[in-house]
């Protein structure tokens, strides 16, 4: 997981001057009316439906705040949202308090607390430690155990007996391999050392503490939907445009299945920020702390964060993405600020253009600037596809009208120029199919092929319309060819 358009998170260092929550002393409101304007024009142009954001320092909130684009009043700082792989940076804080308490061991194997759990190769199942497992160096990667793919378990015990099917693909402590499970084995060992279920206890030792009073921990998506019904609608982006779209009923505990408020989440970094204290209370030593911004050798990853630089300054980054929801945070150490992002829309498009241009515009918000820049945005991407599209269809469909005459040049063509006539009709239907294993290769992450479909919609729909119709007429050609073979007999 790579930090996206980094240039964003420096707002946080002159937020104290610009953007606070409400009316902070020596300022007014009347501040925030150009930044508000440029941030909702930019989602317009970009399609983020709604996005909450909010910028912490020294243990003070700074600024929170939520858009709706339209005009329309769909969500507030207070609406719960699925934030995803920012969820690892909470079972970290449950298991490094474990460790404070001389419960758990970071240097100790995952079975000396979880005797039961191995791998397909078990000797290396034995080697793999607790703090290997949060610097995401186990050995284990989606390459030797694709689980988005697979049948999904419903609680935190049935995810670490389904691993021991996983195929390590390195030795332990070797390598960084991004690997989800990882952390729901984290999760599961304070179940068994704590005695507790996990969210009962990130609810009890780390939540209530800081007052985070509408966040919670859930194993499932049918579970968060249940406990959270007002949760912010999710949405992906086809053509130009944002759909409404339904999350998948994935298994999420320890990795990914939080759900929080931008309110919440600007408490949750004031306290990482203040190293470790919020409000008089402290809930992680800044030894802890410290250890969660300290990656292994063999990676940037530390426990939880992903260590990275913002315009030369040390910072601590991680991202969270789901189908229809994307989520980031941000921590300056050496600095005590940070900053959250919560949009409830994702895709490909919007990686790569949307999110860098609303983190352009609040950093040049920060730094006094009048206006937004102009560029490409996700809105003249995907008009630009959707006229593709319309064009490809259309010598498609005239493709399709020319069988006869496709069959007559057949009959006289030499058999290969036959078979590669109709083979590449068959190509853009084979790219659509193998899209997860075309991502599995160039990233190492594997994806199912809804999920992969969804993250790039302006590409799977035309592959699936011109494929389609390529593939008929294929078929088509092939049926024909044959036939007419056998009237000639």
């Amino acid at each position: 997981m790579k930090p996206l358009g980094s240039s964003f998170l420096a707002l946080v260092l002159l937020a104290a001057t610009m953007l606070p929550a409400g009316p902070a002393r020596g300022q007014t409101m009347s501040d925030l009316d150009g930044v508000r304007r440029q941030i909702l024009a930019e989602m317009a142009g970009n399609t983020v439906p709604d996005l909450a954001v909010a910028a912490v320092k020294d243990g003070r909130t700074l600024f929170v705040e939520a858009y709706s684009s339209g005009g329309a009043d769909r969500i507030s700082t207070l609406t719960p949202f699925r934030i995803a792989s920012l969820s690892k940076v909470f079972t970290a804080v449950a298991v490094l308090q474990l460790v404070e308490q001389g419960r758990i061991e970071l240097d100790a194997p995952v079975r000396t607390y979880l005797p039961a759990f191995t791998t397909a190769d078990s000797a290396g199942a034995a080697r793999i430690t607790v703090r290997q497992l949060m610097n995401q160096t186990s050995g284990l990667a989606d390459l030797g155990f694709p689980e988005m793919r697979l049948a999904q378990p419903h609680t935190l015990a049935e995810r670490v007996e389904t691993l021991r099917d996983a195929r390590p693909v390195a030795p332990p402590g070797r390598e960084f391999h991004y690997f989800n499970p990882n952390y729901a084995i984290l999760a599961r060992l304070v179940e068994v050392v704590s005695g507790r279920d996990y969210d009962a206890y990130l609810t009890q030792h780390v939540l209530a503490p800081l007052g985070m009073t509408r966040t919670f921990a859930a194993a499932t998506g049918s579970e968060m939907e249940r406990h959270a019904p007002d949760l912010a609608q999710g949405h992906v982006e086809l053509f130009g445009f944002a759909l409404p779209w339904s999350e998948g009923q994935g298994f999420l505990g320890g990795s990914g299945g939080v759900i929080s408020t931008a309110e919440d989440m600007a408490r949750w970094l004031a306290m990482l920020a203040n190293r470790g204290e919020l409000d008089g209370v402290r809930v992680l030593s800044p030894e802890s702390i410290q250890r969660m911004e300290t990656p292994p050798r063999s990676s940037a990853y530390g426990t939880g964060w992903l260590r990275t630089t913002v315009e030369g300054r040390p910072a601590l980054f991680h991202n969270g993405i789901l189908s229809t929801v994307y989520t980031e945070a941000t921590l300056f150490p050496e600095e005590r600020s940070g900053i959250v992002l919560l949009a409830n829309v994702n895709s490909v498009p919007h990686a790569l253009l949307a999110f860098p241009r609303l983190r352009g515009v609040l950093l040049r918000a920060a730094t006094a600037a009048s206006s937004a820049t102009d560029g490409f945005t996700v809105r003249a991407f995907g008009l630009g596809t959707a006229a593709a599209t319309v064009l490809m269809t259309a010598a498609c469909l005239f493709d399709f009208s020319r069988t006869r005459s496709w069959v007559s040049w057949a009959q006289r063509a030499a058999r290969w120029k036959v078979g590669s006539s109709l083979g590449l009709r068959l190509v853009p239907l084979a790219v659509l199919i193998t899209l997860p294993q075309i991502i599995q290769v160039t990233t190492g992450r594997a994806f199912s092929l809804r999920a992969t479909a969804l993250a790039m919609l302006d590409i799977a729909v035309p592959l699936a319309i011109v494929g389609s119709i390529l593939g008929a007429g294929a078929l088509l050609r092939a049926l024909r060819l044959s036939i007419r073979a056998r009237e000639l007999q």
